[in-house]
């Protein structure tokens, strides 16, 4: 299944109501067979509304450099999140959020790291 681009769309919207729609779309279209992707995503998707919300407020001493640093890293998350999708290897710090140990089953950050190398 082909997957949006990894780059929040160019239009009207802000850019982080663009990646929180990217997300939604992931989730959305998001394979039984990555259900346990579907825990980080969403958690990073409330993240990301939350720092938007907080953008708009004004609740940042520089709002503008905290959206464009939630997008750009919002970004690459998901590249490495369409990479998984694609089977490919996300790069590995991005690992921790993609590959949960498979006897795990509590949350996704308590993986070892011997088994994402």
């Amino acid at each position: 299944m082909a997957m949006p681009s990894s780059e929040p769309s160019g239009g009207t919207e802000p850019p982080i109501t663009a990646v929180v729609a990217e997300m939604q779309t992931r989730l959305d279209h998001l394979p039984a067979r990555f259900s346990h992707l579907r825990v980080f995503l969403s958690t990073y998707q409330r993240t990301t509304l939350a720092v938007g919300e907080a953008v708009d407020r004004a609740r940042f001493e520089d709002p503008g450099w905290v959206e464009r640093w939630d997008v750009a890293f919002a970004s690459l998350y998901l590249v490495a999140l369409d990479a998984e999708l694609a089977g490919e290897k996300a790069s590995r710090p991005w690992r921790l959020a993609l590959r949960p140990r498979p006897t795990c089953r509590r949350c996704v950050t308590c993986c070892s790291a011997s088994t994402l190398m």
